[in-house]
This record gives structure tokens, C-alpha cells and sequence, in this order.
């Protein structure tokens, strides 16, 4: 289990695509609050990877799991990329 944060936060972190890959691959979402969780995953290395849409990139992290412990990892996306939009002043 574990969170995925952003700080300032620019969107909206319910249904954040995650995955996870190693002995079994999972596609995990997030809730409303950044949390998400896997069960029932045999243990071994795993690698975790978030696709960032702003600025693009991808976030893979190395996770251990562990049988019989609950692994807990934090995912931080990078601030959100500040966009400037430039309008045409038109004086008559």
C-alpha cells in the first residue's frame, strides 16, 4: 500500500494510474486521497511506475515485498508545470 502525493497539487489524484511489475504485474488506481494498495502479491522485488502527464515523465521506484509484512511506499509527483497563456491586446 501506499500514497501518491503532489505538492502544490494541480489535479486531481482519484483514479491515478499506477503500476506495478515483478513477480506479477498489477495496474492499481488511486482513491480521492492519493491512497492505493495491492493484496495477495507473492514476495520479491517489484518496480513501481507512475506516468506523469504534467510534465511528462515517468516516476519507477524499486519496492521490496516482503511475506507477511505490509510494505508501505510514497510516490511525490513533481510540481505541476506552470503554463502561461499569452492573449492578443487588440485597442480600436
Amino acid at each position: 500500500m501506499g500514497t501518491l502525493t503532489q505538492t502544490p497539487s494541480c489535479l486531481s489524484l482519484d483514479g491515478y494510474p499506477l503500476t506495478l511489475t515483478g513477480p506479477q504485474t498489477r495496474n492499481l488506481l488511486t482513491d480521492g486521497s492519493g491512497w492505493f494498495g495491492a493484496v495477495d502479491l507473492p514476495p520479491g522485488e517489484y518496480l513501481l511506475s507512475v506516468d506523469v502527464l504534467t510534465p511528462s515523465a515517468t516516476i519507477s521506484q524499486q519496492v521490496r515485498v516482503v511475506a507477511g509484512a505490509v510494505t508501505e511506499q510514497e510516490v511525490i509527483l513533481p510540481p505541476c508545470a506552470s503554463w502561461r497563456v499569452y492573449l492578443p491586446l487588440v485597442l480600436k
